[in-house]
């Protein structure tokens, strides 16, 4: 299953035939559909106007929808000559933190009303947007190993994506994590609780103190075949009833591919309920791959059913790439009949995820 999503998400909050302005007559620039928010100073948020020409000014106010965020000046002016508007996002209270996709609403006011549209000047036409909301400092990853993986942890550009896409609270931890250089010991992080349909990327802080010695060489590492057996390398675990863990493993093909412990009929690394995970790759980057996953494009494995052997391409020249690994939880009881790439988040909302230690 492969998916194509836009690196901007314009989200439509009313789009009447008789509006004065639609979503289309606005461009949110491609360097704005992640913000960072960097203390007092805020982020950008740069909008452009693009729709019909103007007569007149087309004045409108941008307004976040999470009372945790502000638009200190939040007035946009467009006209003939200057269709350029640059705001600046900030966090209500310094000690908040805020992730994820936020909504902004865009409205019309003051005597503009109608500029585009006569019929529509007694009516204020509101639409909407979808911007990805971090930190400027985010919490280091902890990327992929395929063998090949980038070097320092915090210059690696993938990561590992936790999905729960279950409609309960789940208790998580990741487990047999390693050292790179160490391939003899292995250990788990601190457990965290997802929200039911929340999205988070695994990080340093999630790693115990007793742990963090060489934190730069610490790496999910995939399962693979061993010499006589199966292996088992890291996965991410539903601890919740902690007698009755839930997980299916990522899983490396002998020819570097990425695959699921189920498909490859691995015991080691899938549970009873193996059927309540699957995995994902997607590519959040501008670049497309060699021969394989395209910019904005996310797979999920076609066929997670027991020894299916299905598998996602990869290939070893694509690790210095911003890719995702995604591990995604649409059941409890171990049942398939769920629909894995209706749950797989955006591109955006991957660029934008928490760090899993905020939980």
């Amino acid at each position: 299953m492969i998916r194509y999503l836009s690196p901007i998400a314009l989200i439509l909050w009313a789009n009447f035939s008789n509006a004065a302005i639609q979503n289309r007559d606005f461009w949110f620039h491609d360097d704005g559909d992640t913000i960072f928010i960097d203390g007092k100073r805020g982020a950008p948020l740069h909008i452009d106007y693009i729709g019909a020409p103007l007569t007149k000014p087309l004045t409108v106010r941008v307004t976040p929808n999470n009372p945790k965020l502000k638009i200190a000046a939040p007035i946009c002016s467009f006209t003939k000559k200057n269709n350029d508007c640059r705001l600046t996002v900030q966090l209500k209270n310094q000690s908040e933190k805020v992730y994820g996709v936020h909504h902004f609403t865009v409205t019309e006011v003051g005597g503009s009303r109608g500029v585009l549209n006569t019929q529509a000047a007694a009516d204020a036409s509101t639409v909407g947007f979808g911007v990805g909301v971090q930190g400027k400092d985010m919490p280091y990853t902890i990327p992929v190993d395929m063998d090949t993986a980038p070097g320092a942890a915090n210059g690696a550009p993938g990561r590992v994506v936790i999905v729960n896409a279950t409609s309960e609270k789940r208790i998580y931890i990741l487990n047999n994590l390693k050292y790179i250089d160490d391939s003899s010991e292995s250990f788990q992080t601190n457990k965290f609780s997802l929200p039911p349909k929340v999205i988070c990327y695994a990080d340093w802080d999630l790693i115990t103190n007793e742990n963090r010695r060489n934190a730069y060489n610490i790496r999910y590492s995939l399962s693979t075949s061993g010499l006589f057996s199966d292996y088992e390398r890291s996965t991410t675990r539903d601890i919740t009833n902690p007698s009755d863990q839930i997980y299916n493993g990522p899983y490396e093909t002998d020819d570097r591919n990425i695959s699921s412990c189920s498909a490859k009929y691995a015991h080691v690394c899938a549970s009873n309920k193996w059927g309540s995970w699957v995995v994902g790759l997607a590519n959040f980057g501008s670049t497309d791959m060699e021969g394989g996953i395209r910019a904005g494009q996310i797979e999920i494995l076609r066929d997670n059913s027991w020894h299916s052997g299905s598998f996602i391409y990869y290939e070893g020249s694509w690790d210095s790439n911003p890719l995702a690994l995604l591990q995604i939880q649409g059941s409890t009881d171990g049942s398939e009949n769920w629909d894995a790439n209706a749950a797989a988040p955006s591109i955006l909302e991957i660029k934008s995820a928490p760090p899993c230690s905020n939980y």
